[in-house]
């Protein structure tokens, strides 16, 4: 039981860390985005102007560009659909020629030319991805559902196990999915990222300093990701952690 109590300070202390960082990595890229977003580029397109024309150039004329709505915009921001072959981009962007807006145009345009190349773990990416963004939800869900059903029937449980454990081992292989899921978006992530820098750069769309500006920004949303994921798989331990040292406890008592 030592031991176990140890962990959790340990896994408390990394957790407050983290959270640390991910909110000083999260409010660069606020600020950046932003600076990005104030700064014209070298062009008079817009960024759904941009990002149709490099469409249509790469054989793409069935995929759409189009404003993300409230909803849209609350769970996925500004994203390529591969369901609705449509790139879906935030109000404060679309109609913008600024760096941020034509760098992260440029981005989705670049999933959506992985995706008409049928690149290796796309559209699996994609899936696990949509699963990733309702993982918390869905995670404590399972558990605030299998506390409900062992205290209506009593603690009885299936076999040995109570349904909350069961739920529990059931929320921690969908993690495991979206950790699948994480490592697929990096790949395809980095692609993508490097593809809009390469088209930002041979059409000289933007300053040298801008430039690497909005490299940074495409690197930093990278990164800020792995961080909260990491963050809550930590959780994750720290639940199934503290679940372990309450039954220890309990057996001690009786």
């Amino acid at each position: 039981m030592p031991f176990i109590i140890i962990l959790l300070i340990i896994l408390s202390v990394a957790i407050g860390v983290l959270t640390l960082g991910s909110t000083i990595v999260r409010l660069i890229l606020l600020i950046k985005y932003h600076k990005l977003n104030k700064k014209e580029s070298n062009t008079n397109l817009t960024a759904r102007d941009l990002a149709r024309k490099v469409l249509d150039a790469n054989g793409l004329g069935e995929v759409q560009v189009e404003k993300a709505g409230f909803f849209r915009m609350l769970f996925f921001g500004n994203h390529y659909s591969v369901r609705k072959k449509t790139i879906f981009l935030r109000k404060n962007i679309i109609n913008k020629n600024s760096a941020t807006a034509l760098g992260i145009s440029l981005q989705k345009v670049g999933h959506a030319i992985q995706h008409k190349n049928k690149a290796k773990g796309f559209r699996a990416r994609y899936v696990l991805s949509i699963m990733s963004n309702f993982s918390p939800l869905i995670f404590y869900g399972l558990i605030i559902i299998g506390l409900v059903i062992d205290f209506l029937t009593g603690f009885k449980g299936f076999g040995n196990a109570p349904i909350t454990v069961i739920f529990l081992i059931v929320g921690i292989v969908y993690y495991m999915l979206v950790f699948f899921a994480l490592l697929l978006t990096i790949k395809i992530e980095k692609r993508a990222n490097a593809m809009a820098m390469e088209m930002v750069r041979k059409a000289n769309l933007l300053s040298e300093e801008d430039t690497n500006d909005l490299e940074n920004l495409l690197h930093l949303y990278i990164v800020a990701d792995i961080i909260d994921f990491v963050i809550t798989i930590l959780k994750i331990v720290q639940l199934i952690l503290k679940l372990l040292l309450q039954i220890l406890r309990n057996k001690e008592q009786n």
